[in-house]
């Protein structure tokens, strides 16, 4: 299946589900982002909550552009991440980054100072 970024551009193809037979559960989607004429695949490890469908089922939308995909660490299609491996997800590059997320804000009025908060201070 098909996967693109927030812009409607292709990000790649979903390869592979990954399952844990002890949970009987989807440990993570395989995301093929292709790796260029003359490169090899690269394959990304995402949870499938990561994912969101498209309204007509046709294809999977990832909140990642191109750039941080290219960017993010892969694993080789000869050596696939282990289940109980806590760090295959360590690099979430379909989640915002603080600067993406943090609002805008105005800088703080002038606070008082703690001599002006303290009575015995204020009386002097």
């Amino acid at each position: 299946m098909e996967v693109r970024g927030p812009d409607g551009k292709p990000l790649g193809k979903i390869h592979d589900i990954v399952f844990d037979l002890k949970t009987e559960r989807v440990s993570y989607g395989v995301l093929n982002s292709g790796g260029g004429l003359f490169a090899s695949d690269k394959l990304h490890a995402v949870p499938l909550r990561a994912f969101q469908v498209s309204l007509d089922g046709t294809y999977l939308t990832l909140q990642a552009d191109r750039a941080r995909l290219e960017q993010a660490r892969g694993f080789d299609p000869k050596n696939w991440p282990s289940l109980i491996n806590p760090v295959w997800g360590a690099e979430p590059f379909w989640q915002p980054t603080p600067q993406q997320t943090q609002p805008a804000t105005d800088p703080a009025p002038d606070s008082p100072t703690e001599s002006q908060d303290d009575p015995a201070e204020r009386d002097r």
